[in-house]
């Protein structure tokens, strides 16, 4: 940003300037202040909190085979649950799936087998919500939850 305000601005006054430049370095300061809590509770907790995350996953064998190596090599969790499902077999998706024993923390589609436009519209209808969207492509090999990307 204060690049941005040097490179568009410089004529401005020096006071206003210096106002600004107050406001940006404030807004980076409580940006970092922020992200403390959460890099001391990843610094306690070890590996990111990723043995926490519990997937419901959907889509073909091979991205079911693929998701279980990814989460084996990188420590995830071992409690999701895995289901062959395309737009055809499981139109309404996770919303079919009755899950009383864990709620999931992301949902993963295969996003080779179900549109985008069907993903967004399934996971903003979902009754839980707090879960989050994955999202797993074969022809990429990368599996993409907001925090992080695996492969």
């Amino acid at each position: 940003m204060a690049i941005f305000f040097r490179k568009h601005y410089p004529h401005y006054s020096t006071l206003f300037a210096c106002i600004i430049k107050m406001g940006i370095y404030f807004r980076a300061l409580i940006a970092i202040l922020n992200r403390i809590p959460k890099q001391l509770y990843f610094l306690v907790k070890g590996n990111n909190g990723a043995s926490d995350l519990c997937f419901l996953v959907l889509g073909s064998e091979r991205m079911i085979h693929e998701v279980k190596r990814i989460c084996q090599n990188n420590g995830i969790g071992s409690s999701h649950r895995y289901f062959v499902a395309d737009e055809q077999s499981r139109p309404e998706g996770h919303m079919e799936i009755h899950s009383s024993e864990k709620k999931f923390t992301h949902i993963v589609y295969d996003s080779d087998v179900y549109s985008y436009e069907n993903i967004i519209r399934l996971i903003s209808s979902s009754p839980q919500k707090r879960v989050e969207l994955g999202l797993y492509s074969v022809s990429t090999g990368v599996l993409v939850t907001p925090q992080n990307s695996y492969q």
